[in-house]
């Protein structure tokens, strides 16, 4: 019955053993992408994107690089247990910027590569207050039966 038990202890010890070695965090996100649309020049636009621990490990989210200074990129928190979740929150300022933008922060994690990216599209208009390229047309307009002459 001896050499049975210790058979069946080791056999437990290896299965132990396996699944300890491949407990990994894991980082999931409810989006990708986002289209922020129109926006002015001078202006920020914000969205909040959702990063989930899936896996069976602590996940730490080592660093949150925006790419460029138009945007930031502020966390919530950097370290989610297996289950927990956490906002990111991307703010583009359009400063000079006109015509698509397109930008992809980069989540660097302990999950290791490949690195996880977001994106975000923004249509950014340089006079949204203007009616460029929209022309009236006549350039003269008949208002004489609310007066005796013709106004231009």
């Amino acid at each position: 019955m001896k050499p049975f038990s210790a058979i069946l202890g080791g056999i437990c010890a290896v299965i132990l053993a396996t699944t300890t070695s491949f407990a990994a965090p894991r980082l999931t996100l409810t989006e990708t992408t986002f289209n922020f649309g129109a926006s002015p020049q001078n202006s920020k636009v914000s969205h909040i994107f959702w990063l989930h621990s899936t896996g069976d490990d602590t996940l730490q989210i080592l660093k949150v690089i925006p790419g460029c200074g138009c945007t930031q990129t502020p966390l919530e928190r950097s370290s989610l247990a297996p289950g927990d979740s956490t906002r990111l929150e991307v703010i583009f300022d359009t400063k000079h910027y006109s015509g698509k933008m397109t930008k992809r922060p980069r989540i660097e994690t302990n999950e290791g590569p490949p690195e996880t990216f977001v994106q975000f599209d923004c249509e950014v208009l340089s006079r949204p207050d203007s009616t460029y390229p929209i022309i009236i047309m006549p350039y003269k307009l008949d208002v004489s039966k609310f007066g005796e002459k013709v106004r231009d």
